[in-house]
C-alpha cells in the first residue's frame, strides 16, 4: 500500500513538474498530445495544432481565429492568454488541464466549484459584451494557471454576433452538442443558447460531479 501510495504521488509530481517545465502540442484532428522543450519568451506554452484540411474542423478554426484576435486585444485574468497566431496553429498560455495533464481532475470540492461559477460568470459576461458566445461551456475547458487561477480556453465552439442586432454573425459549429441542446431545450436567441449552456454545464454538470465526488 505504502509502495503503491509513493508510486501515485511520484507519478503526480512528474506531471506537475512536466506542465512546468515543458510545453505541450495538441493536435484537434486526432484528440492526441506530445510534450516538446521549446518554451515561448522561456515560458511554457500549449499550441493547438490544426492539422491538414478538416471538413468538420475547418470552419471552428475560422471561428476561433476570430474570437482570438479579439481575445488578444481585451485580456481577462480567467481567459489564458493567447501569445500568437500562425497559418494552422495558436500559442497560448499552458495552464493545468485535461489535455495538459492526465491526472487533472477540475473540481474537487464544494469551494471549487463556487470559485468557479463565480469566475466563470464573470467571463461570460465580458465576452457576451465583446460579442462573443462561448457555448461550448463545460469543465473540460477550464484549466489552472501556476498561479491558481480558473482559466478558460478553447473558442472552436463558439460564436460571434453583431452587437447592433444581437444576432449571429458566426454560428458555432452547429455539430457540437451545446448548441443543439440548447435549442432542444427552448433557447432562441443567441445569448439565450449561451446562458442555456452555462447554466447546465457549468452549473448542474458541476453540482452533479461534486456530488458523485462525495458519495
Amino acid at each position: 500500500m505504502l509502495r503503491l501510495l509513493v508510486f501515485k504521488t511520484l507519478t503526480l509530481l512528474t506531471i506537475l513538474i512536466s506542465m512546468l517545465t515543458q510545453s505541450t502540442i495538441y493536435y484537434p484532428d486526432t484528440n492526441s498530445t506530445e510534450k516538446t522543450d521549446e518554451t515561448y519568451d522561456g515560458k511554457p506554452f500549449f499550441r493547438k495544432h490544426y492539422g491538414k484540411p478538416h471538413p468538420f474542423l475547418d470552419y471552428s478554426k475560422q471561428v476561433e481565429l476570430r474570437i482570438i484576435k479579439i481575445l488578444m486585444q481585451h485580456h481577462h485574468r480567467n481567459i489564458v492568454t493567447y501569445y500568437h497566431i500562425d497559418t494552422n496553429h495558436i500559442d497560448i498560455e499552458q495552464v493545468d488541464s485535461e489535455k495538459s495533464n492526465s491526472l487533472y481532475n477540475p473540481v474537487i470540492t464544494r469551494k471549487d466549484l463556487n470559485e468557479i461559477i463565480e469566475a466563470m460568470t464573470n467571463v461570460k459576461e465580458f465576452l457576451q459584451a465583446l460579442g462573443i458566445m462561448y457555448v461550448d461551456w463545460k469543465l473540460d475547458n477550464l484549466g489552472k494557471s501556476v498561479d491558481g487561477i480558473y482559466k478558460l480556453f478553447d473558442f472552436d465552439a463558439s460564436g460571434l454576433i453583431d452587437l447592433t442586432t444581437m444576432e449571429w454573425e458566426l454560428k458555432p459549429n452547429t455539430l457540437y452538442w451545446s448548441y443543439n441542446e440548447a435549442i432542444k431545450n427552448g433557447a432562441q436567441t443567441p445569448k439565450e443558447i449561451d446562458d442555456w449552456s452555462f447554466n447546465y454545464n457549468i452549473i448542474e454538470e458541476g453540482e452533479k460531479l461534486l456530488q458523485t465526488k462525495n458519495e
